[in-house]
């Protein structure tokens, strides 16, 4: 029994030991960005925002802490008396990845409004999320729109939105969320994907959230999971959707056509949005995060399909009666030339400046307008 249990010691002993080496060697040789887990899987297989809590982000020696409340929620809580409720929907850029809340489009626009209309006249509600494209914020609506019963809805449409609805674009699923119903019209099956058990798993380690947030060699190992499923992922991503661009186009080429299969995905995906607002009693506003006119040197054809539905969205809102604005010739008015400078630095996301532009250029083309005219007719 005791040489058992100094084997057992031995053994834990030299774990430890070797776990403190690679942190020291890694620390060194290739620190990491130090973030915590937020997100969940619901039952549906969405993944969302956690609902409680808070994580933090250590970049470029600043340190960026999110808090999240229910309803799945970043750093915006649903009160009582806090005025027309808006829900916020979007992906990283909306989000706020690598901002504090002061320095997010969502909290910029929430100070436009209290000093435009008064303090908690609205309140600006964001379920934005990392890695989201259309379909996961059409399902976020359908699966916590009850809860949060929004009088107003705003989307702010980003680069790459329409392409991830074509799969479930996450570290742990390659499904669909929704697929067309038939092959002419606009209705949609939805589909529940599977829970991953191994995101269970690892929640469940004791202290994993003080780990991501202290150790690199933890966030290391982290990355470079995450890193090889995305690779794998975009390789089975670029053969299918290479294969359906072919059907559509001898060139391989995606064109804003009524009839293209992505196009009406896009189109009934808002559709269903528009309706379930309608149901709702609740406004859909449509707007973009202003991404959407790069520079030939930034174009990415993985975003063809985003790409494609831009070119025919200001049409096909004014058919369903939306408001929509796409905001990117202005942003790109004043960023184009030294893009570099609206970015967080080592990072593609947008930087406060950004933000800056983001927030003042949609209040001013729409949200303002549309807050306006909802206050004189309720």
């Amino acid at each position: 029994m005791k040489a058992l249990t100094l084997n057992i010691s031995l053994m834990t002993f030299t774990a430890f030991i070797a776990a403190f080496l690679c942190e020291v060697v890694v620390r060194k040789a290739a620190p990491q960005i130090l973030t915590g887990s937020w997100y969940v899987q619901t039952d549906t297989g969405l993944l969302v925002n956690k609902s409680s809590g808070s994580s933090t982000i250590s970049h470029d020696s600043a340190i960026i802490r999110y808090s999240f409340y229910y309803p799945h929620l970043r750093d915006t809580p649903i009160k009582e008396n806090g005025g027309v409720k808006i829900l916020i929907l979007g992906e990283s850029f909306t989000f706020g990845w690598l901002l504090n809340k002061e320095d997010t489009t969502v909290e910029k626009i929430q100070r436009f409004c209290d000093a435009a209309f008064g303090i908690n006249q609205f309140q600006f509600l964001n379920a934005s999320k990392g890695g989201w494209g259309t379909a996961d914020y059409v399902a976020y609506v359908e699966d916590f729109g009850d809860i949060i019963e929004p009088e107003l809805i705003i989307v702010f449409i980003n680069h790459s939105d329409i392409d991830r609805s074509l799969k479930y674009n996450t570290q742990f699923k390659d499904d669909v969320l929704y697929t067309l119903a038939d092959e002419n019209g606009l209705s949609l099956d939805r589909h529940k994907l599977d829970i991953s058990q191994l995101k269970k798993v690892i929640n469940a380690i004791p202290f994993y959230e003080w780990l991501l947030n202290h150790s690199h060699f933890v966030q290391l190992m982290r990355n470079t999971y995450m890193n090889n499923k995305f690779k794998i992922l975009n390789i089975n991503d670029l053969t299918s959707h290479e294969a359906a661009a072919e059907k559509n186009d001898s060139n391989a080429r995606v064109h804003a056509d009524n009839n293209s299969t992505e196009v009406r995905l896009a189109k009934a995906l808002f559709l269903r949005l528009k309706e379930w607002a309608d149901s709702h009693e609740a406004l859909l506003i449509v707007t973009t995060t202003g991404y959407h006119n790069p520079s030939p040197s930034e174009a990415e054809t993985s975003n063809k399909y985003t790409k494609a539905f831009m070119s025919i969205a200001e049409e096909y809102f004014q058919s369903i009666d939306v408001p929509f604005i796409d905001v990117s010739p202005y942003i790109y008015s004043i960023m184009h030339e030294d893009i570099d400078k609206f970015r967080i630095i080592d990072d593609h996301h947008p930087n406060s400046l950004a933000t800056d532009l983001i927030s003042k250029s949609t209040w001013k083309y729409i949200i303002k307008d549309q807050l306006s005219t909802y206050l004189s007719t309720h």
